[in-house]
């Protein structure tokens, strides 16, 4: 992200702390900028506020997942590795049981 003019401190920091909200929620890069020009729009801040920053290089990168997808990742992998770890549980009971009654013989 890069502006065009100089912002006051205070303006910046109310854009921007609307812009990484809206990152955190999921939005890309240029939609969450937009949304954050767009809340300062409708919150009646001059122009000069919030129109001179613009995004350079990839407009469409989403830095941070949305809780909706960390939520839906730890579950999968969840029982990604549930099955496996119960198969290795019961083949070394198996085994077990088995060298233990070979032994006994």
């Amino acid at each position: 992200m890069a502006s065009l003019w100089p912002l006051r401190d205070a303006e910046a920091a109310w854009l921007l702390e609307r812009y990484y909200r809206h990152l955190a929620m999921g939005q890309g890069v240029s939609q969450a900028l937009r949304s954050a020009q767009r809340d300062a729009w409708e919150d009646g801040q001059p122009a000069a506020a919030w129109a001179g920053l613009g995004v350079m290089g990839d407009a469409a990168l989403v830095p941070v997942p949305s809780q909706a997808q960390d939520v839906s990742n730890a579950a999968a992998l969840g029982w990604t590795w549930f099955l496996p770890a119960l198969i290795c549980a019961l083949l070394g009971t198996a085994y077990w049981h088995w060298k233990r009654n070979a032994s006994n013989r």
